[in-house]
Order: structure tokens, then C-alpha cells, then sequence
């Protein structure tokens, strides 16, 4: 429905700024996901799980098989009551019913960040959206380095982060990690929110090409800094 034209005029006007990130966010891992016969997702710090339902919906008869992980226990409750009941037909595992929990017996593994993956099960996409903001630098590195182990070559690793809030340290990014997209973000477009799409290779990245994107993103943003500021100064009205 997200993309059906005779949804839009009926539920734009209920939108909120958090609903528009979560629309861009469906709407890019969309263009660059590997189409295949079983998608394959891990998340990381996806709050209470709205992401999980609305790739559930949009990729309704489609196999998925989606890793979540969340590092607060009110969270990986509360996202297992909220998955439970709107993705009643969907097998989902929760870890503190089944500590052993596997992709054999679940659709969905709901648990924190210590349940131990199966090595040799791959992903076609990582996420991290608004939490790797809150962390400090070692848990930035440790999901970074989870996300580069369990991809599989092309897939890829999709961040919105700002960067002007609590982390302010750095991102780590493997050297075989190609950066596709870096770009604004509707959660705010004046701020340091940047939306970025890397994709695993199998080899070494040239960092030029990585380098540049990054700095076509800063001077945009930087334009549009200046422009809100300049209008600021003459007292125009920005909202």
C-alpha cells in the first residue's frame, strides 16, 4: 500500500516527519536490495519493530527472514508483543523463550546484541537507523564489524545516524565497503542526518570515490545551512 497512488492523498495528510524517514528508508533499501527468492535482514536498535511490519506488508508472499536486535529489554519485549500481534501469521522466535532460536523454526529472531549467529548464514542487508547516534565508539565499531561479517557480498549496509549528537567519533567502515548513496535525510534536512547506503565487495574500495560522495554531501548541506541562516537574518518565516 505504501506505494499504491490511491493511498497517498488519503494518508498524506496524516504523515509525520518519523513516518517520511521510514517511507525513505523502505523506499531506497527497495531500489538496491537483491531481489532473490529469500530476503535476508539484520537490524540493529529497530526501537519497537515498525520497520520489520512494514517490509512484512510490502513484500507480502515474498520469503523473508529478519534478525532483530535490540540491546534494552523493554524494547525486545516490547517489539515482540507489537510483532506478535500485527504479524500473527509471520513464525517469529523471542530469545528469552528460546535461547537457541535459528532460521530453521523462525521467519522473524527477535534478542539482543549476545545471541550467537550462524556463521555461515549471510544477510542481503544490514540497518541501522537513529541508535548507533546514541552509542559510544566501541559499540559503533562492534556492529559495523557484525555487519561486514554476516553480509554477503553486495548486499548492503543502510545508516541513518546524526552526527552532531551524542557519538561524535567515528565511523569505522571496512575498506571493502563502497559507498552507493550518502544524502539528506526528511528527519532533517538542515542538520548532520545524513542517509548512507554502502555495498560490500569483495575487494579493497578506491576511497576516492568514497571521499568525493561524502564531500558532495557536506557542501550540500552546507548550501542549504547558509540559505536557512540568510533567510533567518532578514526575518523571513522558515516554517
Amino acid at each position: 500500500k505504501i506505494f499504491n497512488k490511491n493511498h497517498v492523498t488519503r494518508i498524506a495528510k496524516k504523515l509525520t516527519i518519523s513516518d517520511l524517514g521510514f517511507l525513505m528508508d523502505v523506499s531506497l533499501i527497495n531500489n538496491f536490495i537483491k531481489k532473490s527468492k529469500e530476503i535476508r535482514i539484520i537490524e540493529v536498535g529497530g526501537g519497537y519493530g515498525k520497520l520489520v511490519k512494514i517490509f512484512y506488508n510490502l513484500y507480502k508472499g515474498k520469503k523473508i527472514k529478519y534478525l532483530f536486535i535490540e540491546g534494552t529489554v523493554s524494547s525486545l519485549f516490547f517489539s515482540y508483543k507489537y510483532l506478535k500481534k500485527n504479524l500473527n501469521k509471520v513464525k517469529i522466535g523471542f530469545y528469552y523463550e528460546d535461547k537457541n532460536a535459528s532460521f530453521d523454526k523462525y521467519d522473524i529472531i527477535i534478542a539482543p546484541p549476545w545471541h550467537k549467529i550462524n556463521k555461515s548464514y549471510k544477510f542481503d542487508v544490514a540497518i541501522n537507523i537513529q541508535s548507533m547516534q546514541e552509542m559510544d565508539q566501541g559499540h559503533v565499531n562492534f556492529y559495523l564489524k557484525m555487519f561486514d561479517e554476516f553480509l554477503n557480498y553486495s548486499g548492503i549496509t543502510y545508516l541513518c545516524n546524526r552526527r552532531d549528537h551524542y557519538f561524535k567519533g567515528q565511523y569505522k567502515f571496512p575498506k571493502s565497503w563502497k559507498l552507493i548513496i550518502k544524502t539528506e535525510s526528511p528527519r532533517s534536512f538542515i542538520r548532520d542526518f545524513p542517509i548512507e547506503i554502502y555495498q560490500k565487495q569483495k575487494n579493497k574500495v578506491s576511497q576516492n570515490i568514497n571521499n568525493l560522495i561524502s564531500k558532495l554531501y557536506d557542501y550540500r548541506l552546507d548550501s542549504k545551512n547558509w540559505k536557512i541562516l540568510t533567510q533567518a537574518k532578514k526575518k523571513y518565516k522558515l516554517y
